[in-house]
């Protein structure tokens, strides 16, 4: 389970660190790394990747919506390497497309990790902040009544 958030430095060749905690749950020393949503980067273990692109794949090509976030999932994805101090190497489209600087910040979200530019982090994490008790609601009303 990734939880938490951990700032790190993007080395000059592109390399971030991967918190310690988190590399027991990156089996083969493998991680599929691809385009997030809100400006962020995705970091999966192979199993967890697995289940995602099989997902992607199963909500069909015919829909416009599911060909064009599977493209954007999938066509944007690498396979990289923890090497043996821990650190991946960001391919440069994805630096650039999470417009990463040096300072840069992973979350821990259950099932992946996210890469963020950490003022773009900062940013969003004041922002929804602000309205959590909005999104909770919101949130609890989409999934029904709730029992206690």
């Amino acid at each position: 389970m990734l939880i938490g958030h951990y700032q790190h430095s993007l080395d000059p060749k592109k390399r971030v660190s991967i918190p310690s905690k988190w590399r027991g749950d990156f089996v083969n020393d493998k991680v599929i790394i691809t385009t997030g949503l809100d400006t962020s980067l995705f970091i999966f273990s192979e199993s967890e990747w697995k289940n995602i692109a099989e997902k992607l794949a199963s909500s069909g090509f015919l829909n416009a919506d599911s060909r064009q976030f599977s493209r954007y999932m999938l066509a944007n994805a690498y396979e990289v390497v923890i090497d043996s101090h821990g650190r991946i190497l960001v391919p440069e489209p994805l630096a650039l497309h999470a417009k990463l600087k040096t300072d840069v910040t992973l979350s821990g979200v259950y099932s992946r990790a996210e890469l963020w530019d950490t003022a773009t982090y900062e940013k969003a994490m004041k922002e929804v902040g602000k309205s959590a008790e909005d999104l909770a609601l919101r949130m609890s009303r989409l999934q029904g009544p709730q029992t206690d």
